[in-house]
């Protein structure tokens, strides 16, 4: 039986491989960006492909000098009405099945733009809705509620970034070079915290299990993390858990912790590392229910310390182990006992188009 630890455990090699294949990987929608003068890159998702491409948005506007923005499918589906020839346009979504985000792929498509589709299945009904479709290189993921998906989505928006800014010569071959050498010493951190992960989990398990309420705060690089956490959770162990901006926590959520409330804080790093800690250390003021995430030494149980030097774009994929380890221990665990009427739920709302039978994987 397939697991999402097994996914999980799964990510690393995964994405060295695709780090090995970049250029094969990403080449037709670098082709395709190439081959105009984009000024802006507007992707549209929903989920935790959303979460995917939010992740990166900051490292693809640092390689490529253009405006990155992300917005849920429904949004771009029913308010967005301004279309224009210099932004490249991508839909996303693992199961390539999503009514929300082929409609609007096919909306900007009518508009007379062109749009790809970035996919972990290319034989989905998104081929028909994209003027090219590409499989973002996840493998082969059966659960729907996905890890392996997340993390790989994230890498192929920082090598197709890598990628076309070698071509357009925005960044140098020796930069180049530097960048992929961090991406594979991430896969490395990433391999080497997994058990660091489950040790952390076991010493917690039971109130990381039977929490009840949870915030998990992220920043930057990390929000799109802290918005697959909180999802994950959801997901698979019916927790409410929210996610916030770090900052925007203090700005009015923060009155609803108590005791009995759980705080996930993920510290991916950057100038706001320090703030983060004092953060953690002050809102124990509240709760002791404070989960830190971080490469800094702390001597708590609760901390969850994984020791590396790497960058704030690539500590985030590191970071997101925690809530995926306890979401895949959470689903081992947890039956729903309104399964039924939740799939009923779901299929009413018609979220998704029927499988053609040729997917191998969600």
């Amino acid at each position: 039986m397939e697991t999402m630890f097994q996914y999980i455990c799964e990510t690393p090699e995964q994405c060295r491989d695709n780090i090995r294949h970049s250029r094969e990987l990403t080449k037709e929608v670098v082709d395709l960006f190439c081959a105009h003068d984009y000024k802006r890159i507007l992707i549209m998702s929903s989920g935790s492909s959303y979460h995917a491409a939010l992740t990166p948005k900051y490292f693809v506007e640092k390689i490529l000098k253009v405006k990155v923005e992300v917005m849920t499918s429904f949004t771009v589906l029913h308010y967005e009405s301004v279309f224009d020839q210099d932004t490249f346009y991508i839909g996303m979504g693992q199961s390539g099945r999503s009514n929300n985000t082929n409609q609007a792929m096919k909306k900007i498509q009518d508009s007379g733009c062109k749009v790809v589709g970035i996919t972990g299945n290319v034989d989905s009904v998104m081929k028909h809705n994209a003027d090219a479709i590409v499989n973002w290189g996840m493998g082969i993921e059966k659960i729907g509620f996905v890890t392996k998906g997340f993390s790989t989505g994230v890498l192929f928006y920082m090598l197709f970034a890598l990628e076309a800014g070698l071509r357009k010569q925005m960044i140098t071959e020796a930069e180049f070079g530097s960048y992929k050498a961090e991406l594979f010493k991430m896969c490395d951190v990433m391999e080497q915290s997994i058990p660091v992960v489950n040790a952390w989990y076991e010493r917690n398990a039971a109130e990381l299990y039977d929490f009840t309420r949870a915030h998990v705060l992220g920043y930057g690089y990390g929000m799109g993390a802290a918005l697959e956490g909180a999802l994950k959770m959801q997901e698979t162990m019916g927790k409410a858990c929210t996610a916030f901006e770090f900052e925007e926590f203090l700005h009015g959520p923060c009155y609803e912790i108590n005791p009995d409330k759980s705080v996930f804080i993920l510290d991916t790093g950057g100038a706001n590392k320090d703030r983060v800690i004092k953060m953690y250390k002050e809102v124990h003021r509240i709760t002791d229910k404070v989960y830190l995430i971080t490469n800094t030494d702390v001597d708590d149980p609760r901390a969850l310390v994984l020791k590396h030097d790497l960058p704030e774009y690539c500590t985030v994929l590191i970071s997101i182990l925690s809530m995926q380890t306890i979401a895949a221990n959470g689903n081992q665990k947890w039956v729903n006992p309104m399964m039924e009427k939740r799939v009923g739920f779901t299929e009413a709302m018609d979220t998704k188009s029927p499988k053609t039978g040729k997917e191998l994987g969600l």
